[in-house]
């Protein structure tokens, strides 16, 4: 019997074989005249959609409302530069790499100039195959060289990678309604095995953090998250082993933790230029100081509120992309980026931020709030921010997990990301809310990478473009 594609798709990712569809740019520039330019060329799928349909995380998520699988390709993100055509390479750039224009599957209703429309007309659709189309006006995508077309979801074209204004998110859920976690007064041991700093690739071990006072532990915890056995349920979570460290208090409404792949940082604002860091080795447990000093910038330097300061020294608050930790200022109208090896590489983000108020204080009624998700060197999801290069934006406030309609008091989700899947799981104190918690799609992938014929395509504002996306169904014939 002849597998699906979506199982067709799964067993590719699981054999690190080529994703089974095949895909052809087509690109007509068109000036008033009628005189036509068209460059055709073939892509290259990338691993994003296998890796989310063979992550079911906890078995929570409703499968279903994954298809069709088009939506994952209705969305194109047009690039200056080339991208590297790998499967694995699925992670949208910074705009270090410039994103002249992109579209979804939704009109462009705004005043964009970098954000063309699906055209309905020209759609086109098989029983194996889904042909997209997009329109560029004149005055959308102008003045400088087209080198590469990628297709995304549909809401992260409808949103680009520089969003126009705050009306748009890029994450939907598609997770059954659930409730499999507690309300806490207080984090100890067993809590912080729930909300795990990372993740491992087995999908069924993780390393918790417990910090409190001087004394710090790394928890290698059991749970099948992705990866399920015989005897467990989803509600088990159990200690493989654990290390501990030495570090310094800190005030406790300002610790907060990140990490990078060789260490953990505990840190604390102690004023608006000064931070305070441990640093602990990942291969020993080692503890050194890395006390920074920044200038011409004013730090948020106030407590965290009584349910966020527990967390914050759990799971990462902040965004640290590998160069940047992200950091609120003074009044919390924008972010400042601190490069940590670096201190004199520190500045505000360009861009001014609203509502950051409500994720440090916990938000009152009806929030909602998620932990940072690092896409890229310079590209981070932040619930209701989005950062690009060293710019902020503001974005629409995004879903609760639950797909049940009657919404829950303020909630804190803890999210999580492995390959382009990914996972939120709500922190709850106080309160016994029924919020959910599951896999949710978020659309900063790259679907599909195609890189143009020298020298690309330019377009003007005397010509309009339109990009025809062909997909189909790859036998290998």
């Amino acid at each position: 019997m002849k597998l699906s594609l979506s199982d067709r798709i799964i067993r590719a990712y699981q054999e690190n074989k080529p994703i089974p569809l095949k895909g052809t740019t087509r690109i007509i520039l068109k000036d008033k005249d009628g005189n036509e330019e068209i460059t055709e060329s073939h892509n290259l799928v990338t691993d994003a959609v296998g890796s989310i349909l063979s992550s079911n995380w906890g078995l929570l998520g409703s499968m279903k409302d994954l298809l069709p699988l088009k939506r994952f390709f209705s969305g194109c993100l047009l690039f200056h530069d080339n991208i590297t055509e790998s499967a694995s390479n699925y992670n949208p750039p910074s705009d270090a790499n410039k994103l002249v224009c992109h579209a979804g599957d939704a009109p462009n209703e705004t005043a964009s100039t970098l954000r063309g429309s699906p055209n309905a007309i020209a759609y086109e659709e098989t029983d194996t195959s889904v042909k997209f189309v997009w329109d560029f006006p004149l005055e959308v995508g102008n003045d400088t060289s087209i080198n590469c077309v990628c297709l995304c979801p549909g809401d992260m074209g409808n949103m680009g990678l520089k969003p126009f204004d705050n009306s748009l998110n890029v994450l939907s859920n598609y997770s059954i309604y659930n409730d499999l976690t507690n309300t806490y007064s207080a984090i100890d041991e067993t809590v912080v095995m729930r909300y795990p700093i990372s993740i491992d690739d087995d999908g069924h071990t993780g390393k918790a953090i417990y910090w409190s006072g001087t004394s710090f532990k790394e928890i290698t915890v059991g749970h099948d998250w992705l990866s399920w056995g015989i005897t467990k349920t989803n509600s088990d979570w159990f200690k493989i082993s654990e290390r501990s460290a030495t570090v310094r208090a800190t005030n406790t409404g300002k610790g907060f933790i990140f990490q990078d792949d060789t260490y953990y940082y505990c840190c604390a604002v102690t004023s608006a230029t000064t931070i305070q860091i441990d640093k602990i080795a990942k291969s020993n447990m080692a503890v050194t100081t890395n006390d920074i000093t920044v200038a011409d910038v004013a730090l948020y330097t106030t407590e965290f509120s009584d349910r966020n300061r527990d967390i914050f020294r759990v799971v990462a608050p902040w965004p640290y992309d590998g160069t940047y930790l992200y950091l609120p200022n003074s009044d919390l109208t924008k972010l400042v980026k601190v490069n940590i090896g670096t201190p004199a590489d520190t500045d505000y983000c360009d861009g001014t931020i609203s509502g950051m108020s409500d994720y440090i204080t916990n938000g009152g009624h009806r929030s909602i709030r998620y932990t940072p998700l690092v896409i890229n060197s310079g590209v981070v999801w932040f619930g209701r921010w989005f950062i690009n290069n060293g710019k902020v934006y503001d974005i629409a406030t995004p879903p609760y997990v639950q797909t049940r309609a009657t919404l829950a008091d303020g909630v804190l989700y803890v999210a999580y990301r492995k390959c382009a899947s990914c996972y939120a799981v709500p922190y709850k104190t106080g309160v016994d809310y029924y919020y959910g918690q599951g896999p949710v799609i978020l659309g900063t992938m790259l679907t599909t990478i195609n890189n143009l014929p020298s020298p690309g395509v330019t377009k003007t504002s005397i010509k309009t473009m339109r990009v025809e996306y062909l997909v189909e169904e790859d036998d290998g014939e």
